[in-house]
Order: structure tokens, then sequence, then C-alpha cells
């Protein structure tokens, strides 16, 4: 195998280079487009190639995912979501304040990790009506006994979520 000659001037030079820019549409729309132009060198040719995506849509998906991502990390209602199998995926802050352990503590961890006693076979039925139901939805409230062995109520809405291809998760 040869190794090319950096001074050689037949010898192939790239660079390329990535930026957005916003452009308006000729019907007044202001789109976002994503340009990559690459630069190659060949035999002392410059050849420019520049490639222009529109990336409208998916910046707006990611400006609405971090706005509800922020209003769900705000939120003074405590979110938690759980799947089939009864684990924690995900918990909002006020979960954490409520039931007195971080997020690191939870995610990932069975749903019941966050109670003690009785109320640990209680929270698992209900979970479990929630799995077996097609279309679940359920409010209540009841007190409960923390992990730490601290009862207090909780008023509780959960509904379950579909989503084409996956299985459901449990919005409490």
């Amino acid at each position: 195998m040869r190794i090319p000659d950096p001074d050689d001037p037949g010898r192939a030079r790239y660079g390329t280079r990535c930026s957005t820019v916003l452009v308006r549409h000729a019907d007044g729309r202001v789109l976002t487009l994503e340009a990559s132009i690459s630069q190659a060198v060949t035999n002392g040719q410059i050849v420019l190639t520049a490639i222009l995506r529109d990336v409208t849509e998916r910046r707006e998906a990611e400006q609405t995912l971090r706005l509800h991502s922020r209003i769900v990390e705000n939120s003074e209602e405590a979110i938690l979501v759980t799947d089939a199998r009864e684990r924690i995926v995900s918990v909002n802050p006020a979960f954490c304040r409520i039931v007195e352990r971080s997020q690191a503590d939870v995610e990932r961890q069975p749903l019941w990790a966050c109670y003690s006693g009785s109320d640990v076979d209680l929270t698992r039925r209900r979970h479990g009506d929630c799995v077996r139901e097609e279309r679940f939805e359920a409010q209540f409230e009841s007190e409960i006994q923390l992990w730490n062995g601290r009862k207090i109520w909780l008023e509780v809405s959960s509904s379950r979520l579909d989503f084409p291809g996956r299985e459901p998760l449990f919005l409490s």
C-alpha cells in the first residue's frame, strides 16, 4: 500500500462546512435550511458541492419538544411514566419532591420502589388494571405510605399512552 505524498499536487484534498441558514420562500414563509458545502481539490481543480436540505419541520418539532420538556420539568404537578413491566421510565422534579427520592433513585426501578406496606399491592393491582385495559383512564384519591414510612394523600389521574410499533406507556 502506497502512502500518499501530502505535497503531491494530484492528491485530493477535502473540506466540508455545515451551517444552518434562514431563507424567505417566494410565498413569504421563512424556511430553515441546512447547508453542507464541500470542497475538493483534485489535480489542481477545485470542485465545490453544495447540498441544501429543508429542516424547518425538524427544527419546529425540536422547539416543541423543548417547550414540552420545560413544562414537565417546571410543573408543580407530579408526573410519573411507567412501562408495562411496572418499571419507572420517567419522573419530573415534582414527583421526586413528593416521594422524597431523587430521579436517579427511582428511574428504571420497579414502580413500588417509592411505596411500602400494603400500598405496594394496591399500586401493583392498579397498574395491572391499566396494562390489561385497551383504553384505560382512572382518577382516584388515596392515602399511601412512602418507602420511608411517611403517609401522604395523593390525587392520581392515570392513562394509557399507546404508540404504533411500541409497547404502551402509562402516565400518572
